[in-house]
């Protein structure tokens, strides 16, 4: 998985090394492990490893997503939304 993630200032390797020993941190908790079967625990650690694998190093992308999302949510279904030309 290491090598998945790319060579840039935090979406690293050693970012989702982080995330994840944070994912166990809290899945120790027994309150919250006595709600979840082992298949639950065993994805939400695999989604911390990879969470940010190939991330491009930049959050442009991500500020678009959260634009569309944004303008979409205004048009609240009007025939008139034109979200998907964004």
């Amino acid at each position: 998985m290491e090598a998945g993630y790319n060579p840039n200032p935090y979406h690293n390797s050693v970012h989702a090394a982080d995330v994840t020993q944070n994912v166990g941190v809290i899945l120790a908790s027994d309150e919250l492990t006595s709600q979840l079967s082992q298949l639950e625990v065993l994805a939400m650690l695999l989604a911390a490893c990879v969470h940010d694998l190939k991330h491009p190093g930049d959050t442009i992308y991500m500020l678009r997503a959260c634009l569309y999302v944004a303008v979409c949510a205004t048009c609240q279904g009007a025939a008139s939304c034109r979200c998907h030309e964004l």
